[in-house]
C-alpha cells in the first residue's frame, strides 16, 4: 500500500514549526524554511525529509557541508522508519553515494574528513 509521503510530511513540518515553498530542495535553517517539491513519490519524500532535517539538525554553517549532508541523510531515513516507511536497499546505495562524493569532494580540498562516518542508521566509507 502506497504511503501518502505529503501527509506525512506535512506533520513533520507542523510539529518542528518549519515552514514550506514547495518548488525546489533547500533549506534555510535559521529561518525555520525548507524549499522542495511535495512529496508524492518515495524520491520527494525523502528529499523533503533530509531538507527537514538540516533544520532540526540546526545545520546554519557552511563548514563541515560534507557531513551535515551526511547526517541530514540520516535523519531522513531514521524518520522514515519512525513513519514506517522502508527506504529500499538501491535507496540506501544511493544516499551512501552521495555521502561519499560528498566526503570524497571535502578531502580533495583538504578538509580533514574521516575515511568512515558512522550515523545511526547509515555507515559511508569514503
Amino acid at each position: 500500500m502506497e504511503k501518502d509521503y505529503s501527509k506525512l510530511v506535512k506533520m513533520l513540518l507542523k510539529h518542528h514549526r518549519i515552514r514550506v515553498n514547495w518548488w525546489t530542495a533547500s533549506a534555510i535553517p535559521l529561518e525555520r524554511l525548507i524549499e522542495c517539491e511535495e512529496p508524492a513519490t518515495l524520491e520527494t519524500y525523502l528529499t523533503a525529509l533530509h531538507e527537514i532535517g538540516h533544520v532540526v539538525l540546526g545545520h546554519c554553517t557552511t563548514e563541515a557541508i560534507w557531513r551535515h549532508e551526511c547526517e541530514a541523510w540520516d535523519w531522513a531515513v531514521e524518520e522514515a522508519r519512525i513513519q514506517g516507511v522502508k527506504v529500499p536497499s538501491d535507496w540506501m546505495k544511493r544516499i551512501r553515494g552521495w555521502c561519499r562524493g560528498e566526503m570524497r569532494r571535502a578531502a580533495k580540498t583538504r578538509v580533514k574528513v574521516p575515511k568512515t562516518w558512522r550515523g545511526s542508521v547509515i555507515t559511508v566509507r569514503r
